[in-house]
């Protein structure tokens, strides 16, 4: 009875987890009970980094109060686009070790790190140059006018591909992020609010970079 009981949850854990799959995020390895868990949650975060899905990739991540993000809608409508058009990532492998598991992912994305980079030196040579420049009230229309250019156009060099490694953490019965590093950002954007980050942490060393 107990070895019925424990295949009905091996197949209701693999029904679960081929449920959240998409074409892009598939496991080529045949996995263990907790490793299936891992991996649902995995392709859980990253379904919700395709949608863009702020409180829904807070429910993956440990420390979910410091998911940062983009709240302007304006910009994230732009950032929606892309993840919808250019994200995907493939979970390759997954290792558990104690209390941490591994998700190795190849992932693919929208360049918005080079779009963000520019887009800052631009920002900030015209407050420096011009003092009557309302660097407020500008802020969003020269972001969305440097979307707009390079979505025009959209090249190979223009998408990203790397491979990232995710390290997952038991919470409350449930695997979860352990960390919000940068990698979890290029997953969620492409690359621009690591960008801003290292802006707003040293103006004048970004920009003479």
């Amino acid at each position: 009875m107990k070895l019925i009981k424990k295949v009905i949850t091996i197949l209701m854990i693999i029904l679960i987890t081929f449920s959240v799959l998409s074409d892009t995020v598939k496991a080529s390895e045949p996995y263990g009970t907790e490793e299936l868990k891992v991996l649902s949650q995995a392709n859980g975060l990253i379904k919700a980094c395709k949608k863009y899905n702020i409180k829904k990739i807070r429910s993956y991540v440990v420390k979910s109060d410091y998911v940062w993000h983009i709240k302007d809608k304006n910009i994230q409508k732009y950032i929606k686009k892309t993840q919808k058009k250019y994200f995907s990532a493939t979970v390759t492998d997954i290792q558990i070790n104690g209390k941490y598991a591994y998700v190795y992912l190849n992932v693919s994305n929208f360049d918005s790190a080079s779009l963000a980079y520019n887009y800052l030196k631009e920002y900030f040579d015209r407050r420096l140059k011009n003092k009557s420049w309302d660097y407020k009230k500008n802020l969003t229309p020269l972001l969305i006018k440097y979307y707009k250019h390079y979505l025009k156009n959209v090249n190979d060099e223009d998408i990203w591909t790397d491979s990232i490694t995710l390290k997952f953490k038991k919470k409350n019965g449930k695997w979860k992020l352990a960390k919000n590093t940068n990698d979890l950002y290029y997953m969620m954007d492409g690359g621009i609010l690591v960008e801003m980050r290292a802006f707003i942490k040293d103006p004048l060393k970004y920009y003479w970079s």
